[in-house]
């Protein structure tokens, strides 16, 4: 089995989509009540990338099996970025 680490594409915003519904419909890591459609994580993920803060995404045999991210948590100079990852494990 080989695991791979790698910074996320555009052509993986479709399998992220997947984690981030499994998790919203099956978890609270996320504290959204409705899935997303791939506009909205299209647009996340633009945010990440316009933004300077980096998405990676874990490769396990080729499939895309989680993905993490890193974004804003306070404006407060102590706390003021956050790393957040989700997994799905198949």
């Amino acid at each position: 089995m080989e695991v791979n680490i790698r910074e996320a594409k555009i052509e993986d915003v479709s399998a992220i989509l997947k984690i981030v519904n499994f998790s919203i419909q099956n978890s609270t890591a996320i504290y959204d009540y409705e899935p997303r459609d791939l506009q909205q994580q299209l647009q996340w993920f633009d945010e990440k990338k316009t933004s300077g803060f980096p998405v990676f995404v874990t490769e396990n045999e080729g499939k895309i099996a989680g993905f993490g991210q890193l974004w804003y948590f306070s404006d407060k100079g102590g706390i003021s970025i956050y790393g957040r990852a989700f997994c799905l494990c198949c």
